[in-house]
C-alpha cells in the first residue's frame, strides 16, 4: 500500500478497525486506478495476521455501527441508542424514547448491531442495559440531563476517527 503513496498514485492512506481510507492524487483518475487499488488493499489485508480487537477498538467499530446502520433506523422512529460500556466482548447499551420497550429494539441489536459487529469480533455480543439512556447515565455518574441525545447519528471528518 505504501509503494502506491511512494509511486504517486495516492497521496494517502488511513485505516481502522473494519475499514481502509485512500486519497487518490490529484490528476488521477480512479478509473485507471481503482484495479491497482483494489489489487493493493485485498493483498495487505490477506497479508495481516488477524489480531484480536482491545477494548477500545470494539468501542471505536461499535460507534461507527451504530451511527452508520443503527441509530439512522431507531432516530427514524423516535428513538435512540447509546452506548454505556464496552467490557471484553460484551458492548452495553441503553435504549431510549420509543426503542425503550419496543419489541423490535431486540431485534434491531442483534440483527443488525451484534451481527455487524461479529464481522470483526465473532464473540461480540450486545446487551441491553436496564432503564432507560437517562438512568443509565445517571448510574455512570453522568447524571440526569447533562447531555443530549439526539436521535441522528454525528458527523464526522472520517470514518472511525475518535470524537
Amino acid at each position: 500500500m505504501a509503494a502506491l503513496v511512494r509511486d504517486g498514485v495516492l497521496v494517502g492512506l488511513a485505516g481502522g478497525v473494519g475499514w481502509i481510507e485512500t486519497t487518490l492524487a490529484p490528476g488521477g483518475s480512479w478509473r485507471d486506478a481503482a484495479a491497482t487499488v483494489r489489487r493493493a488493499v485485498t493483498d495487505h489485508v490477506a497479508g495481516t495476521a488477524p489480531r484480536e480487537l482491545t477494548e477500545d477498538d470494539l468501542r471505536d467499530l461499535a460507534e461507527t455501527v451504530l451511527e452508520r446502520d443503527v441509530a439512522p433506523l431507531a432516530g427514524a422512529h423516535g428513538g435512540r441508542i447509546r452506548i454505556v460500556r464496552v467490557a471484553g466482548h460484551t458492548v452495553s447499551v441503553a435504549l431510549d424514547g420509543a426503542c425503550h420497550g419496543c419489541p423490535a429494539a431486540r431485534s434491531t441489536l442483534q440483527d443488525r448491531f451484534q451481527t455487524t459487529l461479529r464481522r470483526h469480533d465473532p464473540r461480540a455480543m450486545v446487551v441491553e442495559t436496564a432503564g432507560s439512556a437517562a438512568t443509565a447515565a445517571t448510574a455512570d455518574g453522568v447524571g440526569a440531563g447533562a447531555v443530549s441525545w439526539l436521535p441522528f447519528p454525528r458527523l464526522r471528518g472520517r470514518a472511525g476517527s475518535r470524537r
